[in-house]
């Protein structure tokens, strides 16, 4: 049944069906037509109003589109939390629906425009695999910009967070703990990294892995702990210290 909403609707006079509001004696109707609105569903059921609709929605689709794109873009949140339940309520039904869309739409045209898009856009799509892949371990994810990555990038001077080499235009990003050990998708696990590193690193124990490279240093481990700063890091950092002070200069 439809809430009183009195932006919108006005109580007025019995309709000749007699759609009778919540036994008030009166009927529910728009203000902007004055129209009562159980009649109005009850047309909207007929197939001569439901072909007319049809054709309506086809003949304005691009102020249709431009209307939602408004209306999203005033309230973002509200969509997202929305959209969000309507998935989650019925996932199964969802996939089988985009798998079935996709492959219905799938043309050469899209195709080609998403090669030519993975090859511009080759460390992004790799971070949204990432994402992916941490999303299918149902591991935790981070809302993650690309503002959050410049920022990190600015922490180690645009250089791998491991050697030490400038990444230029090459930028990979590491998962410390690996999404194929149940690592997260946050930025208490991610650091920038030269491609080799990460290709030698692979799903390694980051602190085993680094402790046996020529380029370890002490200084790079400290500053890498200090920025992740989870408990088991800064436990290990505490211990570290206690040693490194312990040996001979």
């Amino acid at each position: 049944m439809t809430e009183f909403n009195s932006e919108k609707f006005y109580l007025g006079r019995l309709c000749k069906r007699g759609h009778d509001f919540n036994q008030t004696g009166l009927s529910l109707r728009r203000l902007d037509n004055s129209d009562c609105l159980e009649c109005m569903a009850e047309r909207d059921k007929t197939s001569e109003r439901k072909a007319y609709q049809k054709q309506w929605r086809k003949d304005n689709r691009k102020r249709l589109q431009a209307q939602a794109r408004k209306r999203y873009q005033d309230n973002p949140e509200r969509f997202r939390a929305k959209n969000r339940k309507t998935y989650w309520s019925n996932p199964e039904k969802w996939r089988k629906y985009a798998r079935e869309w996709h492959h219905a739409n799938m043309n050469d045209a899209i195709r080609v425009r998403q090669r030519i898009y993975r090859t511009l856009n080759k460390h992004r799509y790799k971070f949204y695999k990432h994402k992916r892949r941490a999303f299918l371990k149902r591991s935790q994810i981070e809302k993650i910009t690309q503002s959050h990555i410049d920022a990190m990038l600015k922490t180690f001077d645009e250089c791998c967070a491991y050697c030490g080499k400038s990444l230029n235009s090459v930028v990979t990003i590491d998962h410390v703990i690996p999404l194929s050990k149940s690592g997260n998708h946050t930025m208490q696990n991610l650091l920038p990294c030269c491609m080799s590193c990460n290709q030698s690193k692979n799903n390694s124990d980051m602190i085993d892995w680094y402790s046996e490279r020529d380029f370890f240093t002490s200084e790079r481990l400290i500053k890498i702990c200090e920025y992740l700063a989870t408990p088991d890091l800064l436990q290990f950092l505490e211990y570290f210290k206690i040693q490194l002070n312990k040996s001979p200069m």
